[in-house]
């Protein structure tokens, strides 16, 4: 059961994840990142089923990230962590890639 991503009632939406995100260090943004992205995907998804982590391992097409559905999480992500999401970053299809551009997007560095 450890694997099965759980769906929040309610996901960190209002920037508070961008105040967390700023008192970490880097191996607990990529965490923190990474949870946050699995629950806006599944928050989009709807997901009538329980998608695990390994599902969303395979690919945001193999789960059935649509471009509309891409189009509202960069939205999300844009609105909860305060950066401009550059149009080649829909072409992203997994969790741990899209993890690693948010960030370098979001790094110290970045907002210098």
């Amino acid at each position: 059961m450890s694997n099965i991503v759980q769906q929040p009632n309610t996901l960190v939406s209002d920037g508070a994840i961008k105040g967390r995100l700023v008192a970490q260090t880097s191996d607990e943004r990529r965490v923190t990142l990474t949870t946050y992205v699995e629950n806006a995907v599944l928050a989009v998804m709807h997901s009538a089923v329980r998608l695990t982590r390994a599902d969303l391992a395979k690919g945001f097409i193999a789960v059935g990230v649509d471009s509309m559905r891409a189009i509202e999480l960069v939205y999300k992500f844009e609105d909860d962590l305060g950066i401009t999401i550059e149009p080649q970053a829909l072409e992203i299809n997994t969790v741990s890639e899209l993890v690693e551009y948010l960030l370098a997007q979001t790094s110290p560095a970045a907002e210098g």
